[in-house]
């Protein structure tokens, strides 16, 4: 269960990935800070039983429930690494890794977190080959990781319409998301009969501030990469106007229109992509409409998401690059909203969504 030690840390995180864009250390200022929460990290979660009792309480906060019956009794078999538990009621056997990326691993329970804690540092890109020495591991298994938690990303993007309340994670017995957008029966997705647990590993709700702003969409495209669809949510500020979220979303080719002057895009993919990543009751306004200064702030953001990929991940496959882009809004989010990163990526590992 080794995990890198304080001294190569750095060198490892700093060094040239893909040999393309150069990490210094002068270039991020908070290198104390960033030793200082490894360690901090190390003494937190020093061995295994720590982690299953970290993951445990993210799981089922209020005491085991039966994924099947509800049922807050079970007995406890030992035999394997992790234990199954066997609900009395129904007989059901469950983990506690089951319906989440963790389900049938074989790496310890450390690693993951580990995972999740150099994922949300600050200012840096952690790419797989990083992961690869970070958590001593080999590549694949790192970049396997790496995967599931970008998968698991893409799955959370859709509970988090644009100009709308997100969906709140429900960290209860069976773990699972009330679909706000589909006419489904709650019981079958969410445990509401016990109150949620309010303890130090959910964060506190935050209270809500009234604030004008605009949905838009903008057609880009970044240079080597596919045509996209941005959606986002901007302050009516004359001066300065901030981006409070963000989509970018890939473009399917039946719906490019190739003219003269530059690709097009139907109107029918525009309607589906409002009824898919907006709120119903958000007003979309087209970009081209908006003020120069709105428009430019969320080019610049766009610009930045690019940069970012390209510096952390070098060059990118079609087939994935959806993910990719998901993982960086989610970044972006996460940093104008200050949310605990590290506490956000183990919540979302412990989610089992269903449809």
């Amino acid at each position: 269960m080794m995990l890198i030690h304080e001294d190569d840390l750095l060198s490892t995180l700093f060094r040239v990935p893909y040999m393309r864009q150069r990490y210094r250390i002068s270039d991020y200022p908070n290198i104390k800070d960033l030793l200082a929460k490894w360690r901090q990290f190390l003494k937190k979660f020093p061995d295994e039983n720590t982690c299953y009792n970290y993951f445990f309480q993210l799981k089922w906060p209020n005491g085991f429930r039966c994924p099947q019956c509800h049922f807050p009794n079970a007995s406890k078999i030992t035999s394997r690494r992790l234990p199954i538990y066997q609900c009395y009621q129904c007989h059901h056997q469950t983990t506690l890794t089951a319906g989440t990326i963790l389900e049938q691993t074989r790496l310890p329970l450390q690693k993951w977190l580990a995972a999740f804690f150099f994922l949300s540092l600050d200012q840096l890109g952690v790419n797989a080959l990083q992961l690869h020495l970070l958590l001593q591991v080999t590549y694949k298994t790192a970049w396997s990781m790496h995967r599931k938690i970008r998968q698991r990303i893409s799955q959370a993007d859709y509970f988090h319409p644009v100009g709308g309340h997100p969906t709140s994670i429900s960290i209860s017995s069976s773990i699972s998301i009330d679909l706000t957008k589909k006419e489904t029966d709650s019981t079958e997705l969410t445990e509401g009969n016990e109150p949620t647990k309010t303890n130090e590993l959910t964060e506190s709700p935050k209270e809500t501030i009234n604030r004008v702003s605009t949905c838009g969409i903008m057609f880009e495209r970044a240079p080597g990469h596919k045509a996209v669809m941005i959606g986002f949510e901007i302050a009516d500020d004359l001066y300065d106007p901030a981006l409070e979220q963000i989509k970018i979303k890939l473009i399917p080719q039946q719906y490019l229109i190739s003219r003269e002057d530059g690709n097009s895009i139907s109107f029918s993919y525009i309607e589906l992509f409002k009824e898919q990543h907006f709120a119903i009751e958000s007003t979309v306004v087209p970009a081209p409409r908006m003020r120069y200064r709105k428009k430019r702030a969320v080019q610049r953001v766009f610009d930045q998401v690019v940069k970012r990929l390209v510096q952390t991940y070098g060059t990118i496959r079609n087939k994935y690059l959806q993910y990719y882009y998901d993982e960086m809004c989610f970044y972006y989010q996460a940093a104008i909203q200050k949310i605990n990163l590290f506490q956000r990526l183990s919540q979302l590992s412990m989610v089992n969504y269903v449809a």
